[in-house]
């Protein structure tokens, strides 16, 4: 059964038209498969009903042993005291470094009067902006400032909103948000501003502005037609219709599916306290918990992620697991057993946004959604898309196989014949804590905080030519919480990034790099400020090299955004760059916390400086590269129904979307399976967000991403000049060139999949 862990996470989208209210984004990395043997493990990506690494299971060769929490080490001596409470924010007010806010005086009432006045400023430079001659000038910078303006402001408030959550954040957020949505609907779909950008784009004076200018006006014009610009009075009015159907089946599409995940119950009574066997105790007393509201003795099981995923990962028992797997593989579905919950059928719903979808590609002239959805982020288009789809599967299906029948064999030590589907996550999970042998907690103890940033910071100097320095005494939100500068070899500032690692109440629990300011050039131009949020359970000085991939995926993320040389927001970094790459610089930082010749300058066993030793080493490798085949051929099949289901291909004509997942299934699904599994019903990444048709980037950006790492490792892992010639071209251009030219440019050659394949231990 394929599914997709945030499948009941993503919040409801405008589909096509998102309005992109804040420039904070993040590289949505898809998680893992709930049937693959990978896709619960703690060491790789831990979730909620995993335990953390230090107690990773150590079983015996039946994997019937207990799980024994591993010993966490010794803080060091100088042991930081834990994260305090997010101190109260109040309005922006200069420090004496440019534009940054002061957070210990922050007005939340003034900053929602500043937000709403810049609205109106904006509002004002559009109108002003379609009523003066046609220029540079006139009709683009003084909205370009505006809209900075507000994106500034309003970034700040949407930060807090993520790293120092309060009432008061949520409720200034909720109510500025019809007025920022309204803005940007004026100016995204102000045909009259068209209008004044397609006449300076055919005026004479044109060719005066400069590449950069000229490409800024052209990308903006597709953004209009991408919207409907082009469309005629009668078109407008249904592509409006078809928007907001198409928003209101998501919405509906969400609360089906989590209004059949809240409904679902497994009552255990008192007496059958066996059948909780190997389920972490924290789930356990949740599920007490929630039998003790409901007046029973006993435990209540449910649908939701953290539960799911530690019974299909831990519990012991067996029809347990079975019982969980099948209820999940129908979930939102009319073809569950129980006709009480027949009425959160998905199915009409699927239906008919794809059938909306093709419409709406059709009236803008795509032959296909598909089509539309990748129009501004390719290369590849859907057809090559596919193809590198389809190719990587084929490649990677025989090591599956033999991953399969490894663990099949793992599973008879625990007399179990034949591998189910409610079997893999299990088996997977104490095949995987063999392998591991409690790598990760025994990593903690030579990744010290302070090491680890120093050594990533160094490794951006040497390859990047750049100097990262903390600011002092810097205005933050949380005393844990530092400022840091970018700056070149001449020591002028190039931006900033607060970093905020670790977890605590008011904080959201995804890891993010989110944007406060993008760079812009205006009369006092604006330097790009970042912030890095992730969420490491404690503070005590020490990080599990799990941790240490997280701050480097994050921090990679960073440097895309903040060494982008272009100074308008939508061609620097990733607002600019296509979304084949938009995760590019997160993959390519994470490779090199799998060099040990790297490891070695700075992690070091933190009470007698020795260093990491190779057995800990290689087992934090073979854990990662575990059934790695398994995971991505998963992985893959729901990016090829994703991207199938918006071709509209000839063979899929009078197929269902159900109809098109069993076809890909039995093409290349290799892990057993249930006889219903209505995935389309519960994947919300296709059906709520703007992944639907391009699903396959991530894994696009992925081989990008080992491509490009492969030049240090073939050229000279610290090799200046090959660092020096990804920044000039990856991480600089943002979108003033397509990825596919770029990577070229770097490289000298297309991308090749054997990197990715290699890195994971698939091939040779």
């Amino acid at each position: 059964m394929l599914n997709h862990k945030l499948a009941r996470m993503a919040g409801s989208a405008l589909l096509i038209i998102s309005c992109q209210v804040t420039a904070a984004e993040e590289a949505n990395i898809p998680a893992k498969g709930i049937n693959s043997p990978n896709a619960l493990q703690p060491s790789k990506e831990p979730v909620q009903a995993a335990p953390q690494p230090s107690t990773i299971p150590q079983p015996a060769s039946t994997a019937q042993q207990p799980v024994a929490a591993q010993p966490a080490p010794q803080q060091p001596a100088a042991t930081p005291q834990p994260a305090a409470t997010p101190t109260p924010i109040q309005a922006p007010v200069n420090t004496g470094i440019p534009q940054l806010p002061n957070f210990q005086n922050l007005d939340f009432n003034a900053l929602s009067t500043q937000i709403t006045n810049a609205i109106d400023r904006g509002n004002d430079a559009i109108h002003n902006a379609v009523q003066r001659p046609v220029s540079w000038d006139n009709t683009i910078q003084p909205v370009l400032e505006q809209v900075a303006t507000i994106k500034s402001l309003w970034n700040l408030l949407v930060i807090l909103n993520n790293v120092a959550k309060t009432d008061q954040t949520t409720a200034t957020t909720n109510s500025l948000l019809p007025k920022i949505s309204a803005f940007h609907g004026n100016l995204l779909h102000n045909l009259q501003y068209y209008v004044a950008l397609n006449n300076l784009k055919n005026a004479k004076d044109f060719a005066q502005l400069n590449a950069t200018q000229q490409l800024f006006v052209q990308q903006t014009l597709q953004d209009y037609k991408l919207n409907g610009a082009e469309l005629n009075s009668a078109q407008q009015q249904r592509y409006v219709k078809i928007i907001l159907r198409l928003r209101d089946l998501a919405d509906k599409y969400l609360s089906n599916l989590s209004a059949a995940t809240n409904s679902w119950q497994f009552f255990i009574p008192k007496q059958d306290e066996v059948r909780l066997a190997g389920i972490p105790d924290f789930i356990v007393e949740q599920a007490a918990a929630k039998a003790q509201a409901a007046g029973k003795n006993g435990w209540i099981l449910t649908l939701d992620d953290s539960c799911l995923v530690a019974v299909e990962t831990y519990a012991k028992d067996r029809k347990l697991r079975e019982t969980l797997y099948n209820a999940f593989a129908v979930l939102a579905s009319a073809q569950t057993h129980d006709p009480e919950r027949k009425h959160w059928d998905n199915t009409a719903i699927v239906a008919e946004t794809l059938q909306l979808r093709k419409e709406l590609a059709t009236l803008l002239r795509f032959d296909n959604f598909a089509a539309y959805a990748s129009a501004d982020r390719q290369p590849p288009d859907p057809a090559q898309a596919m193809e590198f789809l389809h190719d990587l599967a084929l490649k990677i299906k025989p090591a599956a196989s033999k991953e399969l029948a490894s663990l099949q064999d793992f599973a008879k030590l625990d007399k179990l014949d034949k591998l189910q589907a409610w079997d893999i996550a299990y088996y997977g999970q104490w095949d995987k804590a063999m392998v591991a042998a409690g790598s990760q907690a025994k990593s903690k103890e030579y990744f010290r905080t302070t090491s680890v940033l120093q050594g990533l910071f160094n490794l951006a100097s040497i390859l990047f030519n750049i100097e990262i320095a903390e600011v002092k005494d810097a205005s933050t939100w949380n005393k844990d919480v530092k400022l840091y500068s970018v700056s070149d070899v001449q020591n002028k500032i190039i931006g900033y990034f607060y970093l905020d690692l670790y977890a605590r109440d008011g904080k959201d629990t995804t890891d993010k790099t989110l944007i406060y300011l993008s760079k812009l050039h205006m009369k006092q131009d604006l330097a790009p400020v970042t912030v890095i949020s992730t969420n490491i359970s404690t503070n005590i000085g020490l990080i599990s090299h799990y941790d240490a991939i997280r701050v480097f995926a994050q921090f990679g993320e960073m440097l895309q955004r903040n060494l982008a040389v272009f100074d308008y927001p939508n061609l620097s970094s990733t607002t600019g760059m296509t979304w084949d790459a938009i995760a590019l610089s997160n993959q390519y930082m994470q490779n090199w916390a799998w060099q040990k010749e790297f490891l070695q300058d700075f992690a070091n066993q933190y009470k007698t400086g020795a260093k990491l030793p190779d057995d800990v080493f290689n087992a934090l490798l073979a854990a990662n590269n575990f059934d790695a085949a398994i995971d991505l051929l998963q992985q893959l099949q729901l990016a090829i129904f994703d991207l199938r289901v918006h071709l509209n291909l000839p063979e899929d004509k009078n197929k269902s979307a159900l109809d098109i997942f069993y076809d890909i299934r039995k093409q290349y699904e290799i892990l057993p399976t249930v006889p219903i599994d209505d995935l389309p019903n519960r994947f919300s990444e296709t059906f709520t967000t703007e992944f639907a048709g391009t699903y396959y980037s991530y894994y696009w950006d992925k081989m990008l991403a080992a491509d490009a790492f492969a030049a240090f490792t073939e050229n000279g892992l610290f090799s200046a000049k090959i660092g020096h010639k990804f920044r000039d071209t990856l991480l600089e251009q943002g979108g003033q060139a397509s990825v596919s030219d770029l990577f070229t440019k770097f490289r000298g050659r297309p991308p090749q999949t054997k990197f990715m394949l290699l890195q994971a231990g698939i091939g040779s």
